[in-house]
């Protein structure tokens, strides 16, 4: 081999070896990213997964008051609302407090 052959060849060697750091750099970036787009990806689905539980729950309870008393009242379905979702009620009072929601009782 000649010298300018050999001198080419390191430096393209020598110009891959600079390459590989960033090119690694630029992968882990990829593959965090893909793995962030997933982890919340997975945490929205729980949640939703998460709310179709209190439906059935709410559902349920109200099944529970129709059968009980052989019909189902209002007030029945406003109770479970209220038992199944927690924060409801105190949400309806800050609202009534803020006059955003018209008082109809």
């Amino acid at each position: 081999m000649s010298k300018i052959n050999r001198a080419s060849i390191l430096s393209k060697l020598n110009y891959c070896q600079q390459w590989r750091p960033a090119l690694r750099n630029a992968q882990a970036g990829t593959i965090l990213t893909v793995a962030a787009i997933l982890s919340i990806i997975v945490i929205y689905q729980s949640g939703m997964l998460i709310d179709a539980d209190a439906l059935t729950r709410y559902f349920n309870c109200t099944t529970r008051a129709a059968n009980k008393n052989g019909t189902l009242s209002l007030q029945n379905v406003d109770n479970c609302y209220d038992n199944v979702f927690k924060g409801a009620k105190a949400a309806e009072k800050e609202l009534e407090a803020l006059s955003l929601v018209p008082i109809t009782k």
